[in-house]
């Protein structure tokens, strides 16, 4: 995502919104006309709907977002998959949509670059102004370019097997089983250390190496604007769908802009220190790798593509945007199920007792612990944090397994639905490593190959190569030195919190030390 270093529009109650509620139905009155406006301008209205794959009849102004609110998100699109098949339309507020579910439907689509744009949301115009940034950014030759020097960037931290990424992984693991076993053998929930380990993690990776970074007072603060952040920018954000929100609830306007402002302060504050202190000879973390991008590229390659400096430096939030939240709430799921089944940490903790003994793991020992690879592609799967990735754009008019799918239609690609597939994972809702290996306990590729934790095509994630090493790491020092268990008479709820990102609820356990 790209941020502002400052305000990006006045307080709302500098353009007088009324107070009483004569005013406010005006009000309401007058930008739902404008909204209207913007869906026959932006959305192409005028345009015939062509051939659109069936779905439920939405209301008039807030679509299905009742119908979502009711059943929740994710029930929901499974209800409307066994209903209407692998694809369907949906009205979200004034966006038409059209859902993908089915691996070979959406890793189809996802290879065409008619489905590799974003949709115009509120929150992408807020944040970007004309949606300039990596994540959520228009696709076109500027958003090429600036992927692949963001790639680039992130490479020389995390594309080598002796890597400064390693290191830290490591130092934050270690530190995160000293503060689980430091409970001594209470029940607590591990959501808050998991999120400041991952955070430090990267944290270091984008603005520099800290040893106590737990202890540096900027993370925290990142951290807690992050959270806020999260809880606003969730899928089916009535502020994406019905843009008209703005006006009629002021103060969590305000509020969003309050966090954005926050988190580009931080940002700009980092870049100018960078800045100050750069030698390209000596690069010490990925800001420094735009910082050298920037000098890179020439000014008329850039400018062709309508690529910035400050877009290229903006891609820091990016970074820790793609590269946070997903992990933290993956590795919250993971000791959740590890919990829950004391055999699969056995069977763990046999096969790095065999291989490692009491040394501590390296990326070259990957290869020679298929069980403990099977349970982070378990857990990868049982997660599904991006549940609907997300959400796509289409560049062009598109026929698509006969449909015609106009230009600028919001496209939702059902990752969570293959992820718990009957058709394709026998009895999906268990937790099950050994469906990720052979009788002859190699690892299955084929079963490797149906995972999706990290999407297809142009808009694959870009910090999948860190994320997969941070999760291995982590569950490896964890199964290493702990014991978790889950507390006497207490249940698991696997349905989790949908948000931008799927995340369980809050839960305890217990951590005792391996003997």
């Amino acid at each position: 995502m790209s941020l502002p270093e400052g305000m990006l529009f006045r307080p709302l109650d500098e353009f007088g919104i009324p107070q009483n509620l004569f005013g406010m139905l005006f009000t309401f009155m007058v930008v739902l006309i404008l909204t209207r406006l913007l869906q026959a301008h932006f959305l192409n209205k005028d345009k015939p709907v062509g051939n659109l794959p069936p779905g439920p009849q939405g209301y008039p102004i807030v679509g299905d977002l009742p119908f979502f609110s009711k059943y929740g998100s994710l029930e929901g699109f499974r209800m409307l998959r066994r209903q209407y098949g692998d694809i369907y339309s949906i009205s979200m507020g004034m966006w038409p949509t059209v859902v993908i579910s089915g691996k070979d439907a959406f890793k189809a689509a996802l290879s065409m670059e008619e489905f590799s744009d974003r949709p115009l949301f509120f929150i992408n115009r807020l944040i970007g102004g004309p949606v300039k940034g990596l994540v959520f950014g228009k696709y076109n030759s500027r958003w090429v370019l600036h992927r692949k020097i963001a790639g680039n960037a992130l490479k020389m931290f995390t594309g080598t097997r002796n890597n400064p990424i390693t290191e830290m992984v490591q130092e934050q693991a270690e530190d995160l089983v000293k503060e689980l076993l430091d409970h001594n053998g209470e029940a607590f929930d591990p959501c808050e250390s998991i999120l400041f380990s991952v955070g430090s993690v990267i944290y270091q990776v984008v603005y520099g190496r800290g040893r106590k970074a737990h202890e540096d007072k900027q993370l925290s603060y990142l951290i807690r604007n992050f959270s806020d952040f999260k809880n606003f920018t969730r899928v089916g954000n009535p502020f994406d769908v019905m843009p008209f929100m703005a006006f009629l609830t002021p103060w969590k306007y305000k509020g969003i802009l309050s966090i954005l402002f926050r988190m580009g302060r931080l940002a700009a504050k980092k870049i100018r220190y960078h800045k100050k202190n750069y030698d390209s000879d000596h690069l010490r973390d990925a800001t420094d790798g735009l910082l050298r991008a920037t000098e890179s590229y020439s000014p008329e390659e850039k400018l062709r593509v309508g690529l910035t400096n400050k877009m290229i430096m903006e891609t820091v939030h990016d970074y820790i945007g793609a590269g946070f939240d997903t992990v933290a709430s993956t590795l919250t799921w993971a000791f959740m199920y590890l919990a829950e089944n004391p055999t699969v940490q056995s069977k763990a903790r046999a096969e790095l007792d065999n291989v490692l003994g009491s040394r501590t793991v390296t990326l070259h020992d990957r290869a020679k612990l298929p069980y403990v690879e099977a349970v982070m592609l378990e857990v990868l799967r049982t997660a599904a944090t991006l549940p609907m990735a997300v959400p796509h754009g289409t560049t062009r008019d598109i026929m698509f397994r006969d449909y015609l799918i106009p230009k600028n239609t919001v496209v939702f690609f059902d990752l969570y639905g293959t992820s718990f597939d009957p058709d394709l994972w026998e009895n999906p809702d268990d937790f099950n490593p050994e469906r990720f290996l052979t009788k002859d306990g190699t690892l299955d590729q084929a079963k490797v190959d149906l995972t999706v934790s990290f999407g297809f095509g142009k808009r694959r994630c870009l910090g999948e190569g860190l994320a997969r090493l941070e999760v291995f790491l982590f569950l490896v020092n964890v199964l290493q030195r702990c014991e978790l268990h889950k507390p006497e008479g207490l249940s698991y709820d696997k349905v989790g919190l949908y948000s931008f990102v799927r995340s369980p609820n809050p839960y305890k356990l217990i951590a005792r030390p391996t003997e």
